[in-house]
């Protein structure tokens, strides 16, 4: 019997040692997951911050691009975009064809302020080359343009005849694109955006919004 007493209180021992060592095993066990946690929440506070950074630092080159939807950097489009264009061909036209030319010319001066940052004669004459490219891209869109309202079975010459008074709209709106698309290239290219400071800034418009509106006036009422 004493026997017995003394073999049932040794598995009761070893039984208690037992859940003790699985007790001790979680309490481990749980330490380990929780210092996972830990690293995993720490992480992903970093992870917000360096978020909200980048966000902070694209929103701050957003502000400071001269991005042609920028109106305090756009005084062209701001100017054409409040112009009553008309109802009838020729005020659209008269209008499209202002505010086409009115991009070209804002376009060269911006070629001739970046040529003045230019040093060498060989830097000069690539930009050159780029206006020249602009104008043959402008010359070919004479006959692109219309392709929406052209009949395309006629030669590319007898196009013009059979377009109707709407391909100056088409003409111009092209020319416009092609005029401002060049012109924000290059200020994009320039040493002072390129250094880190903003062209749209450092850059004068030669648009006269003045000079516009009475080249405009005098268009409209001719028509």
């Amino acid at each position: 019997m004493k026997k017995l007493i003394a073999a049932l209180s040794l598995l009761f021992v070893l039984s208690l040692t037992a859940c003790g060592n699985s007790d001790a095993a979680l309490r481990q066990e749980n330490e380990a997951l929780r210092q996972q946690i830990l690293a995993l929440e720490a992480e992903r506070d970093n992870l917000t911050k360096e978020n909200k950074d980048l966000t902070e630092e694209n929103a701050a080159l957003d502000d400071t691009a001269p991005e042609s939807g920028d109106d305090e950097a756009n005084p062209i489009d701001r100017f054409f975009e409040g112009v009553d264009v008309g109802s009838s061909t020729a005020e659209m036209n008269a209008v499209a064809d202002s505010w086409a030319g009115a991009w070209e010319s804002e376009c060269r001066n911006a070629a001739k302020w970046l040529k003045g940052q230019l040093p060498l004669q060989e830097d000069q004459a690539l930009v050159d080359a780029y206006i020249a490219s602009a104008e043959e891209q402008s010359a070919r869109m004479d006959i692109m343009a219309i392709y929406p309202i052209a009949d395309l079975t006629l030669p590319q010459t007898d196009r013009s005849a059979s377009s109707g008074t709407l391909r100056g709209v088409l003409w111009a709106g092209a020319h416009q694109q092609i005029w401002k698309d060049t012109f924000y290239q290059l200020l994009y290219v320039a040493p002072d955006y390129t250094s880190g400071v903003d062209s749209a800034v450092s850059y004068q418009f030669l648009f006269d919004v003045e000079a516009a509106q009475t080249q405009l006036d005098s268009l409209l009422s001719a028509d």
